[in-house]
């Protein structure tokens, strides 16, 4: 097969190709997905999620 017959081929699926707005917008969503996971990940738990007592505390409940 040539080149010239596989460009004249034509694909039992056409997809059109994305607008610039499309391509910015999904550019744009990756980009505050991207933050929201970085910030999810990455940030320190604050003190009102901390589970365990600290020692002291736990030490000063058999004083």
């Amino acid at each position: 097969m040539s080149i010239s017959e596989k460009s004249q081929r034509k694909s039992l699926i056409q997809i059109p190709e994305p607008s610039e707005t499309t391509l910015l917008s999904i550019i744009a969503v990756g980009f505050c997905i991207l933050h929201i996971l970085t910030f999810v990940f990455l940030m320190p738990p604050s003190a009102t999620r901390t589970a365990a007592p600290s020692l002291e505390k736990a030490l000063a409940l058999y004083d």
